[in-house]
């Protein structure tokens, strides 16, 4: 059965208005629930940043469903430090203000990017870094029962990463757990970025549903709003929920207007 209204990833869909004004356009389109990447340039920002993003969701009446952890320099083309030996201690200190951020906004799914392959370092130093880095995460959001989400991304659009199926998801999430105490990691089903590298993504969702723990959508081409492009995202979500899926979906797409997303693809899709 399908649960509340779509997520809207605030961060993508309405990255061309500043940060704290994000919340209330989102309420203003209708969606009372939105996810974040990680909002700040610093894994450790001041508590002023923090109590400022807080107040700004509870007056746009906006709930806070999902967040990025840290994953360095986005814009620059950075996907994540988790397996970096050198910057996993990010992740780390980046834990105190997710924890107060979760605590003031009821937020529970938190997605960790892993990081592209650096030649540095052997597969096996990097997987091992990463594996410890999201187990100590997943230890420490557990205390508010906490997910920590495992994301496949589209090859050739974010350089040399190496997670690019379900199967290396899962894989990271098993290592994980079996270094943690909780059993909190799961895979993240992004429809775009599975479809991007060749899979059925009807297919995908039956097969996957009662595995991931979350659900992000955008069409292709262009990873716009859904009903732009030719994915079957409606049959995808379908069988998502056949199979017993029980999360949420998020809208995690570029607008196609430059005056900003439309949301008819909303009811399109059967909410």
């Amino acid at each position: 059965m399908r649960t509340s209204r779509p997520v809207l990833n605030v961060s993508i869909t309405l990255r061309a208005l500043p940060l704290l004004e994000q919340f209330e356009a989102a309420r203003r389109l209708g969606f009372e629930q939105v996810e974040l990447w990680w909002p700040f340039e610093s894994p450790t920002p001041g508590g002023g940043e923090v109590s400022s993003l807080v107040a700004a969701l509870d007056d746009a009446g906006t709930r806070l469903r999902g967040l990025n952890l840290f994953a360095g320099d986005m814009p620059a083309g950075e996907r994540g430090v988790a397996s970096n030996p050198e910057r996993a201690g990010e992740l780390t200190a980046n834990l105190d203000a997710v924890l107060a951020i979760a605590e003031a906004t009821g937020c529970r799914l938190f997605n960790c990017l892993y990081g592209h392959r650096d030649e540095r370092w052997s597969e096996q130093q990097q997987a091992e870094t990463a594996d410890r880095a999201i187990a100590g995460a997943a230890d420490r959001l557990a205390a508010l029962d906490g997910v920590v989400l495992i994301e496949c991304l589209a090859q050739g659009e974010n350089g040399p990463y190496p997670l690019t199926s379900l199967e290396h998801c899962a894989a990271v999430a098993d290592r994980a757990n079996a270094l943690s105490t909780h059993g909190n990691v799961a895979p993240l089903l992004d429809l775009y970025h599975l479809a991007r590298n060749g899979f059925d993504i009807v297919e995908s969702a039956a097969q996957w549903a009662k595995r991931v723990a979350h659900c992000q959508i955008a069409d292709a081409p262009g990873r716009h709003e859904p009903g732009t492009g030719d994915l079957p995202l409606r049959e995808a979500i379908d069988a998502l929920y056949a199979n017993g899926y029980q999360g949420l979906v998020a809208g995690e797409f570029v607008p196609a207007s430059p005056e900003g997303p439309t949301t008819a693809w909303v009811e399109d899709l059967g909410w």
